[in-house]
Formats: structure tokens, sequence, C-alpha cells
């Protein structure tokens, strides 16, 4: 039994205990209730004014039954689903028992349970106390125990959940949020079961494979036993024709033993034809011994044959049989598990649809709550950007400024180019007049030279003149130059013959 079935067989308990009739309220948000709730409620408020004395076991029991099958194995049973379904082909069954025209289908639970799960819950309902009461039966603990249930779709709550925002302010999807929890543990449960069914399927799809492979191991088996019982007919003419050659050969025996009689004092030729026929008679003998050795071995293996294909045909009609019965259980297995993935695939639509309105909801907030950051921030960033904006005209005004300074070094730099340009010319023109006085002076300095060898020459190369122990500067030279210069002007007013013209004007140059 599973955690349903439990769950229920506590809910009746806790229905025994208490032993008051559900208070009947409309949730918030509904002004009317659908036909199925309709026909509850009257049913109910008819169980709160009237207790009827109920009906005999005889009567009860059958109908209640036959409304538990019709109602869980009709077409299209959502057994794991929580909307209300119509039960219009029940009208006949319902309208036989009084005040029992309401939906089982407004059940929120009741749809999760299989047939067999459903007898054990209504077995458990009828006390042993109860039944030996002169056949009377008192309304059944169930209904009031299923009144517990809550269908979301219906709109019925319990009596235990309207004392009121008061007592109790938890929201009604919490409940609808626990009850879909526990689906999902159901469905779990459902799902592992179903694994275990598909492993059973495959282990059965494998030992139907195996009974096929056996069943054309078998009609091979057969064919080969067929061929063998043709075998043994040609034996058994074989063996026919061994006793024709048998009996001729007793007369060929019948008629030497009549020429050896005849013919005793026959010559050595008759005595070797006889004693070669008797060879081969006795040949003959042993053959027919053994063909009739393997005609008594072929006739028990025939026999044993026919023993054992009387026994694989039976054990063939039954793997056969059971081969339908796997066949049979596959089918069904595959059908229940196509509805239970239909049913797992509209609950987990279901959830899902709950799942995105809570995250609708919660990413409302988060929006409504960075909108507000948003403006805020909005705001900020204007208060910035005005404070930038006036920071760009300072900026601007400095820049024109800057610019307009900029023009003036501009032509300032100019101006100072074109001196630039003026002073290079002056430069080269400077440059240019150096190295004239410098070629100038290197022809100076040439006929310096040249005229102070001359000096020097003229002045030691005269008698008794000792030459210079060290070298002569120039200063030296021309301190002498100018002695000779004096010399050479006091000597020129009373010798001119010494004086020539090219002297004087090497005199006149330095």
């Amino acid at each position: 039994m599973n955690v349903m079935t439990k769950g229920f067989s506590e809910l009746q308990e806790l229905s025994s205990r208490r032993q008051q009739t559900p208070v009947w309220k409309l949730p918030s948000g509904r002004s009317t209730l659908s036909k199925s709730a309709q026909a509850v409620r009257r049913y109910y408020e008819n169980q709160a004014d009237i207790k009827p004395a109920g009906f005999s076991e005889s009567e009860y029991e059958p109908q209640v039954k036959e409304l538990q099958r019709s109602f869980l194995m009709r077409p299209g049973c959502p057994r794991f689903s929580n909307r209300a379904t119509s039960t219009s082909q029940l009208e006949s069954t319902l309208s036989d028992v009084p005040d029992l025209s309401f939906n089982l289908s407004t059940i929120s639970l009741s749809s999760q349970l299989n047939f067999e799960e459903w007898n054990a819950a209504f077995q458990n309902t009828y006390p042993s106390e109860l039944a030996t009461k002169a056949g009377q039966l008192l309304p059944s603990k169930s209904f009031t125990g299923l009144s517990k249930w809550k269908s979301f779709t219906e709109g019925i709550v319990p009596a235990e959940q309207q004392r009121g925002p008061i007592e109790s302010k938890i929201p009604w999807y919490i409940d609808v949020i626990r009850e879909k929890e526990r689906c999902l543990l159901m469905m779990g449960e459902e799902i592992s079961r179903l694994s275990r069914c598909k492993a059973e399927c495959a282990r059965k799809d494998d030992v139907i494979s195996i009974l096929r492979e056996e069943m054309e191991n078998l009609k091979k088996h057969l064919e080969l036993l067929r061929r063998e019982s043709v075998i043994t007919k040609e034996y058994s003419e074989m063996q026919q024709k061994g006793l024709r050659q048998e009996d001729m050969e007793k007369e060929l025996l019948s008629g030497t033993e009549i020429e050896v009689a005849s013919e005793e004092e026959g010559e050595n030729e008759a005595e070797a034809e006889e004693k070669a026929s008797l060879i081969k008679l006795r040949e003959f003998q042993q053959m027919n011994q053994e063909l009739c050795k393997e005609l008594e071995k072929a006739k028990t293996d025939y026999d044993m044959a026919t023993g054992a294909i009387t026994s694989l045909q039976r054990q063939l009609a039954f793997q056969e049989s059971q081969l339908r019965r796997a066949e049979s259980e596959k089918e069904m297995l595959q059908k229940e598990l196509r509805e239970r993935g239909n049913q797992l695939q509209a609950m987990s639509a279901k959830f899902s649809s709950l799942r995105e309105e809570r995250k609708r909801e919660e990413m409302m907030g988060i929006i409504e709550r960075e909108n507000y950051k948003l403006r805020q921030n909005i705001v900020e960033q204007e208060s910035k950007l005005a404070k930038k904006n006036k920071l760009i005209d300072d900026l601007q005004s400095k820049i024109n400024q800057l610019q307009a300074e900029v023009m003036v070094a501009q032509h300032h730099m100019q101006k100072q180019l074109c001196d630039q340009s003026e002073m290079q010319n002056q430069v080269e023109a400077l440059k240019h007049a150096e190295q004239q006085a410098k070629v100038a002076l290197e022809c100076i300095s040439a006929r310096f030279e040249r005229f102070r060898s001359k000096i020097i020459q003229a002045t030691y190369s005269a008698a008794g003149a000792k030459s210079p122990q060290a070298e002569i500067s120039d200063e030296e030279a021309l301190e002498a130059m100018q002695v000779c210069d004096s010399v050479w002007n006091d000597a020129s007013t009373w010798t001119p013959e010494l004086g020539t013209s090219g002297e004087v004007r090497e005199g006149e140059a330095l």
C-alpha cells in the first residue's frame, strides 16, 4: 500500500473521531460553484439534515464497487489530474441509489488511486462490527473522509481551514504547492514503478525472443524427425528386401544340398563352388543379423522420437501460450506506460505554468525595484550632466583664449623664422669672409716663413756668426727683425747699395 492509501486511512480515522459534517464555503474570488460541486454540496446538506437508515450490504457494496470500477476505468481518466471530469455515463447507476447523486470527480486525490487501491481503501471502511447489525449499514465514513480532501477547481474547503483569516493567515496557494509536492512525490514513486515495469518488459522481451528461438529449434527438430521417419520407411523397405534375399538364400541352400547329395563324387571345381556358396551364405546370414539389430535399434529410436515429438509439441503449445500471455502483458504495460507518460506531461505542464506565474511575479517586483533605482540614477546623472555642461562651457572659453594666444605665438614664430633666415644668410656671408681671411692668412704665413728663413740664413751665414743652440721662436725672430729694420733704416742713409728693390718690397710687406 503506497502513501496515498495510508493517508486515506488516516483521513477516515480522523473523520470517525470528529463525527461532524463538513461545512461548505465558497473560496474568496468565486461567486458560483460548478454542477458537480453543487451536487456534492446538496449531498452533504442532506446528510446534515437527515441521516438515512442506510442500505443493506447486499445492495450497497456491488453498486459502490461498480461505481468505483466505472469511474476509474472510464476512457481518458486523468488519474494524476485535479480537474473536474464528467461522469454522465453513471447517471443510471447513481439514480438507483438515493442520496448518492454526487460526482466523485470533484475529489482531487481520488484520481490518483488505481482500482486495487480503491478496493482496499473502501474495504477498510466497513468494520466487522457494523456488518453484524441485522444487515443494516450506517452511512459510510469514507465519504466523510473524502470531504477532507480538497478540490482546488471546485472550491471544497475542509472545516479546519474555514476559521477565518484571524486563525490562519496562510495563503491558499501554499496548500496548492504542498498538494503539488505530494503529487510530485507520488509521481516519483509512479515513475520508479514504471521503470521497474519497463525493466520487466525488457526481461519479458528477452524471454519471448528466447522462446521464439526455441520454437524455431523445435520446428527444425520436427523437420529432422520427419526426415528420420522417411529414413525408417526406407529402412523397412531395405529390411523387406533383406528378408526376400534370405528366402532366396534358403532356396539356394536347399538346392545346393540336393546337388551335394546327388553329386558327392563330383569334381573339385563343384566342391570349391559349394564352399564359396557356403561362405557367401554365412556372410549373408551375418548381414541379416546385423540388419535385424539395426532394425530393432531404429524401432526403439523411432519410439523415443515420437515420445520426444509429443513432449516437444506440448512444451511448444505451453510456450506459445506463455508467449501470448507475455505479449498481452507487454501491451497492457505499454498502454499503461503511455497513459502515465501523458499524465506526467500534463502534471509537468501544470507545474511549469505555476512556476512561470511565480517567476513572473518575482520578475515584476525585481523590475519595479530596478526601475526605481534607475530613476534615482537618472536624476543623479542629470545633475552630473549639468555640472559637466558648465565645466565644458568654461573649458570652451579657455580653449578660445588659448587659440588666440596660439595665433599670436604663431605670428611671433613666423617673424622669428624670418629673422632666423636673415641671420643664417649673414652667418653664411661671415663664414665666406672667414674662409677668405683664412686663405689670405695662410698666404701671409707662407711668405712670413720664407722671409724668416731668409733672415735667419742672412744672420747666421756671416763670418764669425755662431749657430743658435736652441730653436728660435717667432718673438725672437720678430725682435731681431725689428732690430734689423732699425739698423736697416740707419744704414739706408749711408749704404744704399746694399738694398735691392725686392728686399725693400718684402720689408714693406712685413
